[in-house]
């Protein structure tokens, strides 16, 4: 039964989905609740059950055990005015129609959400100022450059106001100025429009940037659940000692990659000196705060 509380738009509880003819869970007890106006970055590797959840959480999908709830509804029993006031975005499949300007797309969205042409006109204005694509909406699409796309995508699902957005790899292929601008524009939706993002990504920055939540899925089961302040806890506990010469290592020491001759590990702060001071063959060694990436490329690594 879904929680009676009006400030939450997605939650799961022990969601777990296993295919036939396969020995292993796809997704196994996932857990969560989302409010209104949050962003949750789920990441994980190929495989790691996000594209699961998302079908699950769409009612793609029948889960073999677990409850899942959007916007208060059961996802295989959505009414017609739940559905209305979701968007998705798959990053591999796009919304819009090729070959026509950018404009007719949105247009033919507003036309199936049933949009009147006044709200149409007035959203029109509101949220393509927004997302700064008025100047190019009515180029053709094959024109347009990816993050040009991309933003044409989001005015689609914006302009009958959805209250939750699902998006799976979305930055896919944009380049740097494409991805600060996604990132910029899902963080105003989210503090302006209260709209909650539930964002699947490769792309740790991401998730770092702008979630409030992070989930990391390995192998169907949920292996961090953290907040922002969370995140910056931990990140602060932690150093990135690189040095030329490989350490021994024990927990919780963590090795995280090498080029070439150098070794880059985690190590708690209070450790440093310690492992500095035990070998006396670490003569050349730099230290850093870690990135997102540096504490979760371990799962990454060990799922290949």
């Amino acid at each position: 039964m879904a929680t009676d509380n009006n400030s939450i738009a997605l939650e799961a509880h022990s969601l777990s989905k296993k295919y036939k003819k396969q020995e292993n869970y796809a997704l196994k007890d996932f857990t969560t609740v989302l409010k209104h106006g949050e962003i949750l970055g789920l990441l994980g590797p190929n495989g790691s059950g996000k594209s699961t959840l998302i079908k699950l959480l769409l009612g793609a999908i029948t889960p073999t055990s677990g409850h899942a709830y959007l916007l208060g509804q059961n996802p295989l029993r959505l009414n017609a005015e739940a559905k209305s006031k979701i968007g998705v975005i798959f990053g591999s499949r796009s919304n819009l129609i090729y070959h026509l300007p950018g404009i007719d797309s949105v247009e033919l969205f507003a036309a199936i959400y049933r949009v009147p042409k006044a709200t149409f006109n007035e959203r029109l204005d509101l949220y393509a100022g927004l997302l700064n694509c008025a100047s190019f909406l009515h180029q053709r699409v094959a024109t347009l450059s990816l993050g040009q796309r991309l933003r044409i995508e989001l005015l689609c699902l914006l302009i009958h106001e959805p209250q939750v957005l699902i998006l799976d790899e979305p930055t896919l292929g944009l380049d740097i100025e494409g991805k600060r601008t996604f990132r910029s524009t899902l963080r105003s939706l989210a503090e302006n429009q209260n709209i909650t993002v539930l964002l699947a990504t490769h792309d740790i920055d991401d998730a770092e940037r702008i979630c409030d939540k992070i989930i990391l899925l390995k192998e169907g089961l949920m292996v961090e659940d953290m907040t922002r302040h969370d995140l910056s806890e931990r990140l602060n506990a932690f150093t990135v000692l690189t040095t030329k010469q490989p350490i021994s290592m024990t927990a919780p020491i963590e090795h995280i990659d090498s080029v070439g001759d150098m070794h880059r590990y985690l190590v708690p702060k209070s450790m440093v000196k310690d492992v500095i001071n035990s070998d006396d063959r670490l003569i050349t060694f730099t230290t850093e705060t870690p990135s997102l990436e540096d504490a979760f490329y371990a799962h990454y690594r060990d799922s290949h």
